[in-house]
């Protein structure tokens, strides 16, 4: 039997919970063909949210519909590697390109033979936009398209999304059949959407990708462990879809141990998933908290322990009166954490963390 959860960040899970209405509007532009809104989307949300793993699964589904898909991740020479590795490669691999050759130089040997230095010819390097059009010409021919996804975009590499951007609603202009998927964190992708130049973005379907609902988390255990080969109660159904917070990273983490501490035990109790729980929120320290935290000055931490004295959200005003400054002093520490995805904005001067369990770790591991 195998465990129905996957805690590994970025794998695509056995069951991908909470998110159908994001696949869905996928699959509808799929078939609905060039023109529909849904042919470029931008997927925003926290760490853990499962933006990797919801791109993932919209690879597959491309796939599954007989499409071409290129995967990246936006770093650094994203645009020169499509337009110098992957798009080539596919047109060497359909035969549609052969490497020519030209004589570089002609001399006479002792003999009077002719020597020849040949070599694969130099032409001028077509552009991204004009590699892509011969790609989907090929796609076409056979009535399929062209999938590109981007993880991880943000400001930092303007010029190439600038690039690929550029290129890509050209195409859309043609009615090519080709279809663009990124995502990033909510503050990049804010920031990029301010940019002049990129405003095909702009007209990307949107989704932010927040915590599951009550009702979506009690489903995904219950499903989850519906297929697995083992049952679990319904009283430990509800304690880890409470634990779980409906963060969707946990509920993997917090699943795979209940049915790992489970052995061999045909049924899952309130028990295991105690200590699961326990097991799961240790884990979720290393490899969520600390990184998160790692990079904060002393100032931006003096802000969260602040914060830490209330049940719920914290209102800036009484944030800045603990620390004796004004709202405007700590305003600089506020937009680095907002930034940074620690801490997110509930209202008009109201702040609460992001990440669920990180309210407990600050004050148990940075006690004033």
């Amino acid at each position: 039997m195998r465990n129905p959860f996957s805690p590994s960040f970025g794998a695509t899970p056995p069951n991908i919970f909470g998110r159908t209405k994001e696949l869905n509007s996928f699959k509808e532009a799929l078939q609905e063909g060039p023109g529909s809104p849904g042919r470029a989307m931008l997927f925003t949300g926290a760490r853990g949210m499962g933006k990797t793993v919801l791109l993932n699964e919209i690879e597959n589904i491309a796939r599954d519909h007989g499409w071409a898909t290129i995967s990246e991740t936006a770093t650094p020479g994203v645009a020169q590697r499509l337009q110098e590795t992957y798009l080539p490669l596919a047109l060497d691999d359909w035969g549609k390109r052969s490497p020519k050759s030209h004589i570089t130089s002609v001399s006479v040997t002792g003999l009077g033979s002719l020597t020849r230095s040949i070599s694969e010819q130099p032409p001028v390097v077509p552009t991204l936009r004009l590699l892509l059009g011969e790609v989907l010409d090929v796609l076409e021919e056979h009535s399929s398209g062209l999938l590109i996804t981007l993880d991880e975009v943000h400001r930092e590499n303007i010029d190439d999304l600038r690039e690929i951007a550029t290129a890509i609603q050209h195409l859309f202009r043609e009615g090519r059949n080709i279809m663009f998927v990124a995502a990033g964190l909510p503050h990049a992708i804010h920031d990029l959407l301010n940019d002049n130049v990129l405003t095909f973005l702009r007209r990307a379907e949107r989704y932010s990708l927040g915590l599951l609902s009550p009702q979506a988390r009690h489903n995904a255990f219950v499903e989850a462990f519906a297929g697995s080969g083992k049952t679990i109660s319904p009283e430990a159904v509800e304690r880890a879809a409470r634990a779980s917070q409906g963060y969707p990273y946990l509920i993997q983490l917090l699943g795979y141990h209940a049915w790992r501490l489970s052995a061999n035990n045909s049924q899952v109790d309130t028990a295991t998933v105690e200590e699961a729980i326990q097991v799961a929120r240790s884990k979720l320290t290393y490899l969520v908290h600390e990184p998160a935290l790692s990079a904060l000055s002393h100032g931006d931490m003096e802000f969260l322990r602040a914060m830490t004295h209330d049940k719920g959200e914290s209102k800036i005003a009484e944030i800045a009166g603990r620390l004796g400054k004004t709202v405007q002093e700590i305003s600089v520490y506020r937009q680095r954490l907002l930034k940074a995805e620690v801490i997110a904005s509930t209202g008009h001067g109201k702040l609460s963390f992001v990440l669920p369990y990180m309210q407990e770790f600050i004050t148990q591991e940075f006690a004033e």
